[in-house]
């Protein structure tokens, strides 16, 4: 009688413990929920400072809390890197000028920005226009002249996994999205060998048929 104790409370063990892993998948699952967007419509107020291929660890873009490069260093940004700029800036005493952005995580910062680092492209400010025309789940597109070298990562963050760089000509379907992280909006893709990887949608990396 109480081994056939033990065995149902065994039973109900495995039970709930079924129960909390169904539930942590699930979770998981979840997690890249699809954001609302239209096509052909800005993603975002405001606009986007996304740093270039011109900054690099030896000399990044650094996020000061105050317009003051004495001031607390809240970041460090480099080449892919996105913040958002609400067009406030300031010139300092010495006649540097600074922009206002926010970080991905929420926090509010000052970078130095000077005209020279918008002629030189080391920073570039741009309209947030982030779906590529005719692009939704379903859809089939193919990597343009300027997605070539784009990353395919495990997961919709910068920081995620590089599953392997696309190439320009070769075609993926889009099975999930859009999903908006990091000032970027993102969608699962699976290439025609059946690998599956995120993608961020900028503006001229991709083409897709347009409904007529």
């Amino acid at each position: 009688m109480i081994l056939k104790s033990h065995s149902f409370w065994g039973k109900r063990a495995v039970f709930a413990l079924v129960i909390v892993a169904a539930f942590l998948a699930g979770t998981v699952a979840n997690q890249f929920q699809s954001v609302q967007a239209e096509p052909n419509r800005d993603g975002f107020s405001n606009q986007i400072i996304e740093i270039s291929s011109g900054v690099t660890r030896d000399n990044p873009v650094v996020v000061y809390a105050l317009p003051d490069s004495t001031s607390q260093k809240l970041d460090t940004l480099l080449w892919g890197d996105r913040v958002l700029y609400r067009g406030i800036e300031q010139t300092d005493p010495a006649g540097v000028r600074w922009r206002q952005v926010d970080l991905a995580e929420g926090i509010t910062g000052w970078i130095t920005a000077s005209l020279d680092d918008l002629n030189t492209k080391r920073l570039v400010i741009s309209d947030a226009v982030f779906t590529t025309p005719g692009i939704g789940v379903g859809v089939t597109i193919t990597v343009a002249a300027d997605g070539n070298g784009a990353n395919l990562r495990e997961n919709p963050t910068v920081g995620a996994t590089r599953v392997r760089k696309l190439t320009t000509g070769e075609t993926l379907t889009v099975v999930a999205g859009p999903y908006q992280a990091e000032y970027f909006v993102w969608w699962q893709v699976q290439d025609s060998s059946g690998a599956m990887g995120w993608v961020v949608d900028v503006q001229a990396w991709f083409t897709a048929p347009v409904a007529q």
